[in-house]
């Protein structure tokens, strides 16, 4: 008969053969799970500065370009040249630099083709008053629709947030063109007193003098 103390024993070393087995070989995610953000997460710091360039070229070619001048105004590039609306250009100057990061993904290799990276759906093209420039190129939309994945420059690739992504594109589909203000025409004046068409006095007809009767000489 096996005895109390043997079996409490073996009971404590299966214990400890499970512990160590644990210890050596830990769990590894699976490449490509996407993994909550502790905490909101930007694409860019406040150190980079503010945006001076924005710059949008599509997977079928359409491109859009908007430049920031040295007087603060703005100018489309692409498609055509022409003054840009000061107020659009600066909102998508401000969301360039709030685009967030949605997720991460576990591991950062998941294959370009998986994530439509390798032939990215849209590239973007930033450049900042600090001088720094940076390439966002974007893919596939996830699953779920929470965003898109996302590489920047040559890190790995993100989930951005899809309100963000889909608010710059709109650069693209209608192009911020300032209004041209286009004259008007006033109401027609009348004439007044002064003004109108003083018509010339009427004529009147001269009388031809009757002709003297002729003196009769004696």
């Amino acid at each position: 008969m096996i005895r109390r103390s043997t079996v409490i024993l073996l009971f404590i070393l299966a214990a400890l053969v499970g512990l160590a087995w644990f210890l050596n070989h830990p769990q590894t995610p699976d490449q490509g799970t996407p993994t909550p953000t502790s905490s909101s997460a930007y694409l860019f710091t406040p150190q980079d500065g503010v945006v001076n360039s924005i710059k949008i070229v599509s997977k079928d070619g359409q491109s859009v370009d908007l430049e920031r001048n040295q007087d603060g105004t703005w100018t489309i590039t692409q498609p055509q040249m022409g003054p840009a609306d000061a107020g659009l250009s600066e909102s998508s100057a401000t969301q360039v630099t709030t685009l967030s990061v949605v997720n991460s993904l576990e591991g950062g290799n998941a294959a370009p083709e998986a994530l439509g990276l390798k032939d990215p759906s849209y590239t973007f093209t930033f450049k900042f008053a600090s001088g720094k420039q940076a390439s966002l190129t974007v893919g596939d939309q996830t699953p779920i629709g929470s965003g898109y994945y996302a590489q920047l420059d040559n890190n790995p690739a993100v989930i951005v947030d899809k309100n963000g992504i889909e608010s710059l594109l709109m650069l693209l589909k209608t192009p911020p063109y300032a209004l041209t203000a286009t004259p008007t025409e006033g109401p027609t004046e009348l004439p007044t007193l002064e003004t109108a068409t003083t018509l010339p006095d009427p004529v009147t007809p001269e009388t031809t003098p009757s002709p003297e009767p002729a003196t009769t000489v004696p």
